[in-house]
């Protein structure tokens, strides 16, 4: 039985033979009936046969046998496929009628997509926009005093001799030490009533 064979590269037909039976040797090297010069082709890549009326390949490196079918192809390599004409006919027209629903498909895809970047834009704006809100609050001064006032402890001042006499006694102070300005100085809440704070500031 003769067979029409093709040889594919990435599904592109590049060679069609028509073949009686026999045995054919199939590689990159010139001596090849079936002649594949591709980089990917080993230079003796397999046998075509056709025992008992149907075409097998078997490759040189593998026992395995596969038989040539209008079903599907074999693959030589990941870029060369080798197949009978009658299934490269039935896979481009399946292919033909696949394509409006694919076109479909991928007009559907856009759609998706074009929509969920719009949303992703739209979110992004909103979520910038009360960002920088949040940050011209933050660098507001008038806001931040407003949140910082009722955490700070103010003084009035007040001289108390008998407190004086107290710090010139426990810490051995004398009125050279004690000044009638001050300027500003930070304490730190340790207890009721109690701030802890440097000996200067008193």
């Amino acid at each position: 039985m003769k067979l029409k064979l093709v040889v594919r590269f990435n599904h592109f037909v590049i060679h069609t033979l028509e073949l009686e039976p026999g045995n054919y040797d199939i590689g990159r090297g010139s001596e090849n009936e079936i002649n594949i010069n591709h980089p990917s082709i080993k230079r003796k890549q397999g046998k075509l046969s056709c025992p008992g009326g149907v075409w097998t390949y078997q490759e040189y490196a593998s026992h395995n046998i596969q038989r040539l079918s209008d079903r599907e192809a074999i693959y030589l390599s990941s870029e060369i496929d080798i197949a009978t004409e009658d299934y490269t006919l039935v896979e481009v027209t399946s292919t033909n009628i696949r394509n409006p629903f694919m076109a479909r498909e991928k007009k559907r895809d856009k759609i998706l997509y074009g929509f969920l970047i719009g949303a992703g834009l739209v979110l992004g704006t909103i979520g910038t926009y009360f960002i920088l809100q949040g940050f011209s609050r933050h660098n507001n001064p008038n806001q931040l005093l407003a949140q910082v006032r009722s955490k700070v402890v103010e003084f009035e001042k007040k001289r108390d001799p008998e407190a004086i006499g107290d710090y010139k006694k426990l810490g051995e102070l004398k009125d050279d030490d004690f000044r009638e300005s001050v300027g500003f100085c930070t304490g730190f809440l340790v207890a009721p009533n109690v701030v802890l704070t440097a000996s200067h500031c008193l």
